[in-house]
């Protein structure tokens, strides 16, 4: 997805559900993801989208740490699916243990090791 979509539809979900959009951050080679910093009730959140389309949450992301702390947000997630059809992977899902579902590259396997689908489909790999 592009960067630009991927702006215009956490902008219009939140508008949905009154939360503030802090900051975005664009996908390279890496992270493999664009990143949106959410103002959600007081807390922050970061919705995920990978280069493949996959979306996710986070209550935690930086720049300059390869660490995620993957969370449901289920109003979110609903709205997200109600207007635009996408699903977004549970934390269940993404905490669960690597088995390659969604067809890494065997040379990335190999190197890094993902413990878990998350760090399969979010990643800083290069």
């Amino acid at each position: 997805m592009s960067f630009k979509v991927f702006k215009e539809i956490v902008y219009r979900i939140c508008r949905e559900l009154n939360y503030s959009v802090i900051q975005f951050y664009e996908a390279d080679i890496t992270p493999n993801f664009h990143t949106a910093h959410v103002r959600m009730n007081e807390k922050d959140l970061f919705v995920l989208c990978s280069h493949e389309n996959h979306w996710a949450y986070s209550s935690f992301y930086s720049t300059s740490e390869c660490r995620l702390e993957f969370l449901d947000v289920p109003n979110f997630s609903k709205l997200l699916f109600d207007y635009y059809d996408i699903q977004v992977h549970s934390t269940e899902e993404l905490n669960s243990m690597f088995s390659n579902k969604y067809n890494c590259l065997e040379s990335d396997i190999k190197y890094w090791k993902p413990r878990t689908e998350g760090d399969g489909l979010f990643n800083w790999w290069d």
